[in-house]
């Protein structure tokens, strides 16, 4: 997956290569002083003669399926790059959470060490219930155990 750009970027300079010749190529074709004749993209004598090449129909179809191809390559990477950018956005997001996670959990548990009492609200306001110690126990327990998890 990660080397998706790199092929993506062969088959395009592939691509040019294949495109570029047929595109500003020009033949020339002459004979030497031995007849031996000579063909080349650029004229060996003054006396050479251009030769118009003819565009082969049965190529078109193939460079056509060829473009189809590298463009949804193109749009393949352009999916997957979009997708990692949103798993990064997500992870990033999840570390924020847990780090404030993770330091209002440490300052529950401070107060709770450091607080004398441990109380829970009932009905009556001025009557609170105060936990005993095996409770208080259990309640930094739960936070210990909130603590791990949140702060890896």
């Amino acid at each position: 997956m990660k080397y998706w750009g790199v092929i993506v970027l062969f088959y395009l300079l592939l691509a040019n290569i294949a495109y570029a010749p047929g595109v500003s190529a020009e033949i020339y074709k002459w004979t030497d002083e031995n007849g031996n004749v000579h063909y080349a993209d650029h004229p060996g004598i003054q006396n050479a003669e251009k030769i118009a090449l003819k565009k082969s129909k049965a190529e078109e179809p193939s460079l056509r399926q060829q473009r189809k191809r590298q463009l949804r390559m193109l749009e393949i990477y352009q999916e997957e790059r979009q997708d990692k950018q949103q798993l990064q956005a997500n992870a990033e997001q999840q570390k924020k959470l847990r780090k404030a996670n993770c330091a209002k959990t440490k300052a529950e548990l401070e107060v709770v060490r450091n607080t004398n009492f441990l109380y829970v609200d009932t009905d009556d306001a001025l009557n609170p219930h105060i936990l005993t110690d095996e409770a208080r126990d259990q309640v930094i327990a739960r936070i210990e155990s909130n603590l791990k998890h949140w702060c890896k």
